[in-house]
């Protein structure tokens, strides 16, 4: 990692190590973590010894590798709290549940996620008489080219954000999952065709999800937000309807973030 101007190197190592941590899926070993961010594994134990004292990270007993600890749920407990957008979405999301009487998820893209497209989770809303329930959970990062949301954020991010993550693998989930670039970029100019995207089954069989992108008054990507639960449910309703209601909340959130 290149050590940017006026800046406090062993500081930005932690923190280049809790990226990597969070871009893994939370969890990595001392040797993956020195060969990702290409420094000596003296450096990265060294660091981790002293986030770990501090309770930024945890070292797992049985496979040793290490984790982001408890300090990161308080402090994202506060900041969430605190975020002007999720303050924004949270009654505007549960008049969609109230509606519909399913899931409302809000999800932003990891715009430094190392290998592929990933978004991160920043609000999940369910529907007290909803059985399904939803993974994973608020503040965790996901692929983005198997869900609506993900697929919205890909479309909507512009090309810099594309070329960048273009030809990487695209892991399949089930046998709907679009594992193709062409396929995906065809995807993709659809959405932006049409301003939604719809999924079937392409994270979790069963599951379908409708999205809309939040996009400021300079048409810049914020989120995007979704409904989601049982395919047998979701696909069943008018779709332009739900689309045009997903729409209207998006607008409203993007008009009261200004």
């Amino acid at each position: 990692m290149s050590q940017t101007s006026g800046t406090v190197q062993s500081l930005e190592r932690a923190l280049d190590i809790v990226e990597f941590l969070y871009s893994h899926g939370g969890k990595a070993a001392l040797q993956e973590i020195a060969s990702g961010l290409g420094l000596h594994k003296s450096t990265v134990h060294r660091l981790l010894a002293t986030l770990k004292q501090r309770d930024y990270v945890y070292q797992d007993s049985g496979d040793l590798r290490y984790g982001l600890g408890l300090r990161f749920y308080a402090l994202g407990a506060l900041v969430k709290e605190q975020l002007p957008l999720t303050r924004i979405l949270e009654p505007l999301a549960r008049g969609l549940i109230e509606e519909y009487n399913e899931g409302v998820h809000v999800a932003s893209l990891v715009p430094d996620a190392l290998d592929y497209p990933q978004m991160t989770l920043i609000m999940k809303l369910n529907s007290k008489n909803s059985v399904l329930r939803f993974t994973p959970n608020t503040g965790f990062s996901t692929h983005c080219h198997c869900s609506a949301s993900g697929k919205c954020l890909m479309a909507f991010a512009g090309e810099e954000y594309l070329s960048h993550y273009r030809g990487c693998r695209l892991h399949r989930f089930t046998q709907k999952t679009v594992a193709s670039w062409p396929e995906l970029e065809r995807q993709l100019e659809e959405i932006r065709r049409q301003g939604y995207a719809v999924e079937d089954s392409e994270t979790e069989v069963g599951l379908a999800c409708i999205a809309v992108p939040i996009l400021n008054a300079r048409g810049t990507l914020i989120a995007a937000i979704s409904v989601a639960g049982p395919s047998s449910r979701i696909l069943t309703y008018p779709q332009q309807q739900l689309v045009a209601r997903l729409k209207e909340v998006s607008a409203q959130a993007a008009a009261l973030l200004g």
